[in-house]
């Protein structure tokens, strides 16, 4: 888990989760060298909590969309510090067992087409 976001416990227990989902999805958390570029690059003070989340985020729909064939447009993210959220098809997936769940319906709606 990276150092960035130690300070904010809340921040950090939320973020264990998409990590763990992103992890499951075969994708790796970005390095902080990353998340530090990407800060250099906004001409006001960002918050670094915002920019982590971005990344997890949009590689966890770069995974999904690119391993497992769910369309962009079934997903959803949003990102606002603590106030975080990923949606496919608008339930929330906010643990391992939840992308569990969905991969798994996934699998039950192609096998009954």
């Amino acid at each position: 888990m990276s150092d960035i976001l130690i300070g904010n416990k809340l921040a950090w227990s939320k973020s264990q989760d998409f990590v763990d989902i992103l992890n499951y999805l075969g994708g790796e958390e970005p390095s902080e060298q990353e998340i530090w570029d990407e800060a250099r690059k906004s001409c006001t003070p960002p918050y670094i909590v915002n920019i982590w989340y971005s990344q997890v985020l949009s590689r966890i729909e770069y995974m999904l969309v690119e391993n497992f064939e769910v369309g962009n447009e079934r997903i959803d993210c949003f990102v606002n510090s603590i106030d975080t959220h990923l949606y496919i098809d608008k339930k929330e997936i906010y643990t391992e067992n939840c992308i569990l769940e969905f991969l798994a319906q996934e699998i039950i709606n192609e096998t009954n087409i």
